[in-house]
């Protein structure tokens, strides 16, 4: 508010300069060029005085157009009679200025100085007043729809975030119910098959993947925090899948401080043993590794026939995370032997 305040006021006096120096230029090029004696010396306070009636006159409107008017509609709460209080305070203004000026003429030029060849010129006064008056107001007003374009800019722009920040949640709120449920299906399949001590033991890495799902608020996590929750969830799917299942990373040290969504290759693992056939005839290796500013997670391709219900996640839920969060597109890429997702780091 007061950097729009301080602009429009630099605004109003440098125009407030120019438009006085553009109706008095005659006159100031007349001063420059003789050589000022006591006898002209009216005559060069005559152009100050023109000058300065013009440039008050243009600063004041300005002023009363860009902010005093719009403070006093909100005091006394007349928005419905805006514009005859608008029209009503610019002519008060006008016969306040006006006359001034007449009578500070009167008193300094001819009760000063008797000067009877520096007569006040009325109808040029009146003329050259109301001109400044008109571009004071219109100068006034160009400000004041800069500024409710800046204000509409900024409102759509806090609108857009929020909206983003809105549609964020709501995707990241779908990933927590997806993952319960395939976590729970994998132990429901050890507790059928497995020991009572693998049972426990999956429980165990089940409790440190929560931890992070739970703890995990901010739209953006290390690229290490993302891959120490990996290794647990590869423990619980290794459980699962046991020598069908494999992987390798690739993950130079330099890169592990960048960001990235939070469970986004969780997400892109999961998805990989969705879509796959994983059997002891044919295993699925994953591999996770780095390519320039990206991670990039990539199968053997070997699709299951029908297609696997995913419950509205996967790699849509995570392309329009990314562009909510830092406008970026992931890349995916497919081949009749592998398919990859490659995820820009933040």
């Amino acid at each position: 508010m007061q950097k729009n305040r301080s602009f429009a006021i630099l605004i109003f006096l440098i125009s407030a300069i120019l438009v006085s120096v553009l109706f008095n230029l005659r006159a100031l090029l007349w001063v420059f060029e003789h050589e000022i004696t006591h006898e002209l010396r009216p005559s060069v306070y005559y152009v100050g005085f023109n000058f300065i009636i013009e440039l008050v006159v243009f600063f004041l409107v300005g002023l009363l157009n860009y902010s005093w008017i719009e403070a006093l509609i909100r005091r006394f709460s007349i928005r419905q009679c805006r514009i005859p209080f608008v029209i009503l305070c610019n002519l008060a203004v006008y016969f306040i200025l006006i006359p001034a000026g007449k009578l500070f003429h009167t008193w300094y030029f001819l009760d000063r100085y008797e000067n009877k060849e520096i007569e006040f010129d009325i109808e040029n006064f009146l003329i050259i007043n109301i001109t400044v008056f008109l571009l004071s107001i219109v100068v006034a007003n160009l400000l004041l729809l800069m500024k409710k374009m800046r204000i509409a800019e900024q409102e759509n722009l806090q609108l857009f975030e929020e909206k983003s920040k809105a549609e964020l949640s709501a995707l990241k709120e779908q990933i927590s119910p997806h993952f319960f449920f395939n976590t729970l299906s994998t132990l429901s399949s050890i507790v059928r098959n497995e020991k009572k001590e693998v049972g426990l033991e999956f429980i165990g890495e089940i409790s440190k993947t929560y931890q992070y799902t739970l703890a995990t608020k901010q739209d953006l996590v290390t690229l290490k925090e993302e891959m120490t929750f990996l290794e647990s969830y590869i423990f619980l799917l290794k459980r699962r899948f046991g020598e069908k299942l494999s992987f390798s990373q690739e993950l130079p040290e330099k890169l592990l401080s960048s960001k990235i969504p939070p469970m986004s290759l969780q997400l892109l693992v999961e998805n990989a043993i969705q879509h796959n056939v994983i059997t002891k005839e044919t295993p699925l290796h994953i591999r996770i590794y780095a390519e320039k500013e990206m991670v990039c997670v990539e199968n053997k391709l070997q699709e299951k026939e029908s297609g696997v219900d995913s419950f509205g996640i996967g790699l849509q839920n995570l392309s329009n995370r990314y562009r909510l969060l830092s406008q970026k597109d992931i890349i995916i890429t497919k081949d009749k032997h592998k398919f990859g997702v490659k995820l820009p780091l933040l």
